[in-house]
């Protein structure tokens, strides 16, 4: 039996399979997708079918390119959503006697704290901006 060699790899890449041999005598060598490289129709399916809720004919007839763009419309509008959730309940924490630095969005959702703003940041840059502003023309003048 022959395993694939290396010239096949650019071709085994681009289509997710592994060459599995030839059929008979001659014939063309069989090009197969391994098990883990392989579409899982169900989960492809259940989120076409239900979460998009396409219909089959409209699902069958779906391109990748249109398939892609649904995709990351779903994941962001679920992102959006378990944001709205997270904020929601620390707040319901909060009300409830958590301390706000325990229960925040991020923590709530496992991400990276991020360093708070000052909201009157930009008044004070603005504000030291124009003093300096005055103050070197009162030096000029």
């Amino acid at each position: 039996m022959r395993r694939h060699h290396e010239s096949h790899t650019c071709e085994l890449w681009c289509t997710g399979g592994r060459r599995r041999g030839r059929r008979g005598r001659g014939g063309r060598a069989s090009w197969k997708r391994s098990r883990v490289n392989a579409w899982n129709w169900h989960k492809v399916l259940k989120v076409g079918l239900v979460e998009l809720a396409l219909t089959p004919e409209r699902f069958w007839r779906t391109t990748l390119a249109e398939w892609r763009v649904m995709l990351d419309g779903l994941v962001d509008t679920q992102a959006t959503d378990m944001r709205k959730r997270a904020w929601e309940l620390s707040h319901l924490l909060v009300a409830a006697g958590c301390k706000p630095e325990k229960v925040t969005v991020a923590k709530l959702l496992g991400e990276k704290e991020r360093p708070q703003r000052d909201p009157h940041a930009r008044a004070k840059r603005d504000a030291e901006r124009i003093f300096k502003a005055i103050h070197k023309g009162r030096q000029e003048g």
